[in-house]
C-alpha cells in the first residue's frame, strides 16, 4: 500500500498554478510558456531547486501516509529498498504548463528520494502515541504528522506532557492543530519542568513585548538622535509571533494546568525621561 501510495502521488499530473508561476518569475525570472519549456527541458540545479519545491509532500497527501503507517515507521534498508523500486519503475509525470500545454518530465532519483525521505517514514514514535484513543482517524492522522515531524528526542517526561496537552485539547480539536507546532518546537528545547519553563517563558516574552512599547512611546516623543545620544537602545521585538506565542502559552496553562492568567503581576517600568 505504501509503494502503490507513493507511486501514484508522484505521477500524479501537476497543472503549474499562479503559485509555481510566481515562484518561476521571482526565483529565476521566468515568465512566458516558452521559457517554462525551456527551463524543465534543462539538467542543472536551478531546475532541481525547482523540483525540490514543486514535489514537496503535502499535508494532506502526509496525513494520506499516516492511515497507512498509523503511528508506525518502516526500517531504513526498507525505506530504501522503496526508494530503488520507485526509481527502476523509469516513472514520469506530466505538467500542465495551461489549458492546451503539457510536457513529461521524468521523475528520477533526484526527486523520488528527497520526496520520500521528508515523509521521516522511519522515525519511530512512542507508544504512548500510537496507542492514544483519538476520538477519529482524521485528526489521529493529522496529530502523528506532526509528532513524524518533530525534530524531538522522546523521553519518558516528554512523552507525558505531549500526551497531557492532546488529552486536554480533544474538546477542542481546532485549537489543537494550531497550538501542536508551536507546543512541540517548545517541548524539544527542555527535558522536563514544562510548566515551569512555559511561565517562565510568558515572562520574558511579555516583559520584551513591554519593553518595545515603552520604546515606541519614547520614539513618538523623542528625536532619534536625543534617544542615542541618552543611551536608549532599539528594542526589535516581532510582535506578532510574540503574541501568539503567548496565546499558545494561555491556552496549555488553562487547559493542562488550570490556570487562568497567573502571570498578570506588575511589569518594571523603566523610564529616563
Amino acid at each position: 500500500m505504501l509503494y502503490a501510495a507513493l507511486l501514484e502521488k508522484l505521477t500524479e499530473p501537476i497543472c503549474l498554478d499562479k503559485s509555481h508561476r510566481d515562484f518561476l518569475n521571482q526565483v529565476f525570472g521566468i515568465k512566458s510558456i516558452d521559457e517554462i519549456q525551456q527551463f524543465l527541458c534543462n539538467d542543472s540545479q536551478d531546475i532541481m531547486t525547482f523540483y525540490d519545491w514543486l514535489f514537496f509532500p503535502d499535508m494532506a497527501f502526509q496525513k494520506k501516509i499516516e492511515s497507512i503507517l498509523s503511528g508506525r515507521n518502516i526500517s531504513i534498508s526498507a525505506q530504501s529498498d522503496l526508494i530503488n523500486r520507485l526509481v527502476k519503475k523509469n516513472i514520469q509525470t506530466k505538467v500542465q504548463l495551461d489549458s492546451k500545454i503539457y510536457q513529461m518530465i521524468p521523475i528520477g532519483i533526484m526527486i523520488i528520494e528527497p520526496f520520500v525521505r521528508r515523509l521521516n517514514l522511519n522515525c519511530c514514535l512512542p507508544d504512548n502515541f500510537i496507542e492514544f484513543q483519538f476520538p477519529d482517524n482524521q485528526l489521529k492522522n493529522c496529530v502523528l504528522v506532526y509528532l513524524r515531524n518533530a525534530s524531538i528526542e522522546w523521553t519518558e517526561s516528554r512523552c507525558r506532557f505531549i500526551c497531557k496537552v492532546i488529552q486536554s485539547f480533544l474538546n477542542d480539536q481546532e485549537a489543537l492543530i494550531e497550538i501542536l507546532p508551536r507546543i512541540l518546537i517548545f517541548c524539544g528545547q527542555y527535558q522536563d519542568q514544562f510548566h515551569l519553563e512555559l511561565t517562565k517563558r510568558k515572562r520574558q516574552l511579555s516583559q520584551n513585548l513591554e519593553r518595545f512599547k515603552n520604546h515606541q512611546a519614547l520614539q513618538e516623543k523623542h528625536s532619534f538622535e536625543l534617544l542615542m545620544s541618552s543611551g536608549v537602545r532599539s528594542v526589535h521585538v516581532d510582535v506578532y509571533q510574540s503574541e501568539a506565542e503567548i496565546s499558545m502559552i494561555d491556552s496549555v496553562l488553562f487547559k493542562v494546568y488550570d490556570e487562568n492568567d497567573m502571570l498578570s503581576l506588575p511589569l518594571p517600568h523603566h523610564s529616563m525621561f
